[in-house]
C-alpha cells in the first residue's frame, strides 16, 4: 500500500471531528503513534494549534523511559506542535491500588488525557490503537468468555467513560462530569505492516519499548506467540478480525438500540443514583434484553460493569427473589424486590419517598375540628363537611381519590386523630367481609415494607376510621341512611410539587 493512499483513508477519517475543535493526541513515541502525530501534522499543517499532545512518561522502564519523554519533546518541537509531558508512577499507582501493571499503566494514560483535555478545552482524545490491535483486543475477549461487546472490540469513536478510568474514586468520577469526552481511534483499519511501511517511507523512526517484548504481559503472548501460529492457519487473519468485529458492531448497535428501548418501557423511576423498574412489564423482557438493561442501569446508577456471570446470577436472583430480599452487585450497588417493583440503586443512596403521605413522628396529631392541619413538611390534611351531590360523575370521581374518603359522621365526632400503627392495630376493611389486622392488610395492599410503619391512620379513640390512602373501615362508609357526611383530604405542600 502506497503512502498517499494511507494518508487519503486517515484524511477522510477527519470528518469525524468537528471545524475547529481542538485534539488530544496520545503519543508515546512508538511507530502507531509516531505515525499517527505526523498524518496529523500533515492534515492539519495549516493549522498546527488545533493538536495537543499529551506524553505519559510512566516510570517503569527507568533511563529509556525518560529518553521516550524526550524522544517525544524534540518532536513537538521540531514540528512545532504544542506538548505536555506528563510523569505518573504506574508501579506505586498498581501496589496502591492492587492491580496489574498493565492496569495501571492503562488507567494512568487515560486519566491523563482527560486531565489534558479539560485543560485545554479539547472533548476528542486520539489514541493510535491500529488494526492489529484489534484482532489481538478481539482475542483477548474470547480468551475471558466475552460476549457480543467483546467480539465487537474497539471502535472507532466511543465516549470516555469510568470503564477507561478503571479506579472508581471521586477524582475520576469527576473528570466524567460536564461535557462528555470522545476517544478517536483514526488508526484502527491500519495493520501493522502498512503504519511500518508508512514510518519508513516518512523517514519516521520511532522509539522500541522493550517491555512491548515481555511475554509475561498477556498482550504481549497474544502477539508474539499466538498470532503467528494462527497466521499459518490464515495469513489474512487481521483482515478477518476487522471483518469479526464490523459485523460485531452492526449486532451490539441494534442490540443496543433495543436495550435503550426495553429500558424506556419498563422503568418507573429514575435518578442518579437510583432506578426503580416495572417486574411485571421485565418478565416480558427476551432473555437477552433483561441483561442489556440490567448492565445498563447498573452502569447509568454509577455501578461497575458487570461480566456475564453477574449479569446471569443477578437476572437469577430477580427471578426467584421474595420481597425484601436483595443481592449486592460490584460498585457498591445492589438490587432489591418489592412486590411489583424491581429496585437497583448505590448502597448509600437516599430512600426516595413515595409520593403519598408519610408520618416520621410517632406522636399522634390531634384533630380537634374542621380545618387543615399540617403533616411534616410535605403534607396537609383537612377534615370538613361534604354538602355536593352523592351520585353522578362528581361523586364517583371522589369515591376513586385515594386520598380524598366521604365519613359517615354520624358515627364520628372530636376530637379524633391521625397516628401511625400500633401493634395489635385491626379494623374491618370496606369490601373485606371481615375484620383484619392492619399488618395483614398491609402485606395483601403491597405496601412497601419500607414504608408501613408511616402509613397515616385516621382514627377516632381505638377505632380505625380509615387506612389513609387504602381503605376506609366498613363502620364508617357513607350510606344511603347517613345524615352527616365528613370528608377527609390529602393535599401535597409546594414542596412535594416542587
Amino acid at each position: 500500500m502506497m503512502t498517499a493512499d494511507l494518508f487519503e483513508r486517515f484524511e477522510a477519517f477527519t470528518s469525524l471531528i468537528s471545524e475547529g475543535d481542538r485534539l488530544i493526541l496520545g503519543v508515546s513515541g512508538g511507530a502507531d503513534s509516531l505515525a499517527m502525530l505526523h498524518l496529523f501534522k500533515r492534515r492539519f499543517l495549516d493549522d498546527l494549534s488545533r493538536l495537543f499532545v499529551v506524553h505519559v512518561e510512566h516510570g517503569i522502564r527507568a533511563e529509556n523511559s525518560k529518553a521516550d519523554a524526550e524522544f517525544v519533546r524534540r518532536i513537538c518541537a521540531k514540528w512545532q506542535i504544542a506538548y505536555e509531558i506528563i510523569a505518573v508512577d504506574v508501579p506505586g499507582l498498581a501496589k496502591a491500588e492492587g492491580i496489574g501493571l498493565e492496569v495501571a499503566a492503562r488507567a494512568a494514560r487515560y486519566r491523563a488525557f482527560a486531565e489534558a483535555a479539560r485543560r485545554q478545552g479539547a472533548m476528542q482524545i486520539c489514541v493510535a490503537h491500529h488494526a492489529d490491535d484489534q484482532a489481538e483486543t478481539i482475542l483477548l475477549n474470547l480468551l475471558r468468555g466475552a460476549g457480543l461487546a467483546g467480539l465487537r472490540g474497539m471502535t472507532v469513536q466511543t465516549a470516555l467513560s469510568a470503564s477507561h478510568l478503571v479506579i472508581d474514586n471521586p477524582e475520576t468520577r469527576s473528570i466524567l462530569q460536564g461535557r462528555p469526552l470522545w476517544l478517536l481511534r483514526p488508526m484502527l483499519r491500519f495493520t501493522r505492516q502498512e503504519i511500518e511501511r508508512y514510518c519508513k517511507e516518512q523517514d519516521l523512526r520511532p522509539r522500541h519499548d522493550e517491555s512491548n517484548d515481555d511475554l509475561s504481559y498477556s498482550r504481549n503472548f497474544i502477539r508474539l506467540k499466538v498470532m503467528p501460529n494462527l497466521r499459518a492457519l490464515n495469513p489474512r487473519l487481521t483482515e478477518a478480525f476487522d471483518r469479526l468485529s464490523q459485523a460485531a458492531q452492526i449486532d451490539a448497535a441494534f442490540v443496543h438500540a433495543a436495550t435503550e428501548q426495553a429500558l424506556e418501557d419498563v422503568v418507573v423511576e429514575a435518578a442518579d443514583d437510583f432506578v426503580s423498574l416495572s417486574k411485571l412489564q421485565w418478565d416480558a423482557l427476551p432473555l437477552a434484553l433483561r441483561y442489556g438493561v440490567l448492565r445498563l442501569v447498573t452502569i447509568r446508577i454509577g455501578g461497575e460493569p458487570l461480566s456475564f456471570g453477574q449479569t446471569e446470577r443477578a437476572t437469577q436472583f430477580i427471578e426467584d427473589a421474595e420481597t425484601g430480599q436483595r443481592i449486592q452487585l460490584p460498585g457498591q450497588t445492589e438490587i432489591s424486590l418489592e412486590y411489583d417493583r424491581i429496585f437497583i440503586r448505590q448502597v448509600d443512596a437516599q430512600p426516595r419517598l413515595p409520593l403519598w403521605p408519610l408520618m416520621f413522628s410517632p406522636e399522634p396529631i390531634d384533630l380537634i375540628g374542621f380545618g387543615t392541619y399540617s403533616v411534616g413538611d410535605d403534607w396537609t390534611f383537612t377534615l370538613s363537611r361534604y354538602s355536593g351531590l352523592r351520585s353522578g360523575p362528581q361523586w364517583d370521581q371522589l369515591l376513586a381519590d385515594p386520598w380524598r374518603s366521604p365519613l359517615n359522621g354520624d358515627e364520628l365526632a372530636f376530637p379524633l386523630a391521625l397516628r401511625t400503627r400500633q401493634r395489635g392495630d385491626r379494623f374491618y376493611p370496606q369490601g373485606a367481609g371481615g375484620q383484619q389486622k392492619v399488618g395483614d392488610f398491609m402485606t395483601n395492599a403491597k405496601i412497601s415494607q419500607q414504608w408501613r410503619d408511616q402509613v397515616p391512620l385516621l382514627v377516632a379513640g381505638e377505632w380505625i376510621v380509615w387506612l389513609c390512602g387504602w381503605r376506609v373501615d366498613q363502620r364508617f362508609i357513607v350510606t344511603d341512611t347517613t345524615q352527616l357526611v365528613w370528608l377527609a383530604s390529602w393535599q401535597p405542600t409546594q414542596s412535594v410539587n416542587a
